[in-house]
């Protein structure tokens, strides 16, 4: 997943508008599975489990640091279709 932060200033002395776009990497191929008492898994490709209870791990991401979730959707990829096209 790439990522690009937008940064508009629009008034003085105000906080900037940030704004964050995505766009996935159309030849990562990402395969999940669920298995009872851990949760979503991501599978590897030689099937086995790569990091468990992946929905736990986005939970549990700290809010304020954007680092954090940019490195959880680069590994997972996003929780619905994104554009590998554009942003």
């Amino acid at each position: 997943m790439r990522y690009v932060e937008d940064i508009q200033h629009t008034t003085p002395g105000m906080s900037p508008l940030k704004t964050y776009k995505l766009q996935s990497y159309s030849d990562k191929l990402l395969l999940f599975g669920y298995m009872a008492k851990i949760g979503l898994s991501r599978i590897a490709s030689n099937e086995t489990n790569e990091e468990d209870n992946i929905l736990g791990s986005l939970i549990a991401l700290p809010t304020k640091k954007k680092t954090g979730f940019y490195k959880f959707f680069e590994r997972n990829g996003f929780l619905f279709p994104v554009s590998h096209l554009e942003y």
